[in-house]
């Protein structure tokens, strides 16, 4: 079929050879408002003659077969190590990426896919796409983490500001997304201020939150009116500064105690203890959930999450039991009793407080006259006791059974 069109195709190029411009401008887009123009085209001579050829942009196309070379690359695949990138992938997904030169300055490529009205890097404002890793990552960042994670950073290169898009909307300015103005070193959303995250007021912050939430996961910020505002996104967490000066939870109706002392669960450091802004005589603690880990810190253990793994020798004042008694009371309890198959984040809580039981071996085995006895070397003695065993064992048969 295309080789009875080729002399058909040859004849239109030279009577219409404008025509050919025209139907590669649909498909290449063009550098802002730029317009692109193309030398004269014409056929090549035996035995490419169903090549069509213009010198300026130098491009080349083959009229039965469709393809494309422009500045002596064939159009269509980007090169691997580009196509293969987490940046492209995060952005278009599983999309079949079509590219073609770039006519801006220090641009290879320029593709051919369409983003809601962005074509390739092509609008009346050019936008540059920043990755990720440039704003840091742990204690070493640019940008609180909530203007980092789950965002696509885009910045008007006229103007300097960067906007941070949060997906999936990364297409779009919107009126919520965090701009920062890189040449005035100020960022905002609507009118609200973010605080620079390494100033002294950003760090006395920190300073209370530490241990409870990382630092570079707060996202400070002065609103148009009100007050000093912290957001702790990873929580759904929001904090202002009341007329009293005290951080307070939109969401719990507390504030955040200046006595961090709660009377138990001492050695616990992934917590915070809130007071009832009406109440203050009822005090609570929050704690974020998460996986359990441990050491020794002297006679006390590090932990972040589990009653148990705080005991000690002496009670708590608030329970007047140990931490181990207070656990095995509460996995004695009612209300730790499944009556549905628990979930597998409950079944991993439970086995790391299995894991607080020593290992005993007998030996000779076939006696079992004597026993060694494997304390964990990362925990003290006095939070590890067989009892857990027997109790844990027996909850997760429990959920087996009604599974």
């Amino acid at each position: 079929m295309t080789a009875r069109l080729s002399p058909l195709l040859r004849d239109s190029v030279v009577k219409h050879p404008e025509s050919v411009g025209l139907a590669i401008d649909i498909v290449w887009p063009e550098a802002g408002t730029i317009q692109r123009y193309y030398t004269k085209w014409r056929l090549l001579q035996f035995p490419y003659e169903n090549w069509i050829t213009s010198t300026t942009p130098a491009t080349e196309y083959s009229l039965p077969q469709g393809h494309l070379i422009i500045d002596g690359r064939i159009i269509g695949k980007l090169p691997a190590d580009v196509r293969d990138s987490e940046i492209l992938k995060e952005i278009f997904g599983s999309q079949r990426l079509f590219a073609f030169p770039s006519n801006l300055p220090g641009m290879d490529y320029t593709l051919a896919n369409h983003g809601e009205g962005h074509q390739a890097r092509t609008s009346n404002s050019i936008l540059e796409l920043i990755p990720r890793h440039v704003f840091g990552n742990g204690p070493e960042f640019d940008l609180p983490f909530s203007l980092i994670s789950d965002c696509i950073h885009w910045i008007y290169i006229r103007t300097g500001i960067l906007e941070a898009r949060r997906k999936p909307h990364i297409w779009k300015t919107r009126g919520g997304n965090w701009i920062v103005d890189i040449h005035s070193r100020r960022a905002q959303r609507r009118q609200s201020i973010l605080v620079d995250p390494f100033s002294r007021l950003a760090r006395s912050i920190s300073q209370i939150f530490l241990h409870f939430e990382y630092s570079c996961r707060l996202t400070i910020f002065q609103p148009p009116r009100g007050k000093l505002s912290v957001e702790l996104k990873q929580l759904d967490l929001d904090f202002f500064v009341n007329d009293k000066g005290l951080l307070q939870c939109r969401q719990l109706g507390s504030v955040v105690d200046p006595n961090q002392d709660p009377g138990t669960l001492y050695g616990l450091q992934s917590m915070m203890v809130l007071r009832d802004v009406w109440d203050r005589s009822q005090r609570s603690i929050i704690i974020p959930l998460g996986q359990v880990f441990a050491k020794r810190h002297h006679n006390h253990v590090l932990v972040s999450q589990l009653h148990a793994f705080t005991s000690y020798f002496l009670p708590d004042p608030l329970t007047n039991r140990t931490g181990i008694e207070e656990a095995l009371a509460c996995l004695q309890s009612g209300y730790c009793q499944p009556w549905t198959p628990l979930a597998t984040d409950l079944v991993t809580i439970l086995t790391s407080i299995l894991n607080l039981t020593p290992r005993r071996e007998y030996y000779p085995k076939d006696k079992q006259c004597q026993q060694i006895i494997s304390w964990d070397p990362q925990l003290t003695t006095c939070i590890q006791h067989d009892a857990f065993q027997l109790i844990v064992t027996n909850i997760i048969n429990k959920s087996q059974r009604l599974s």
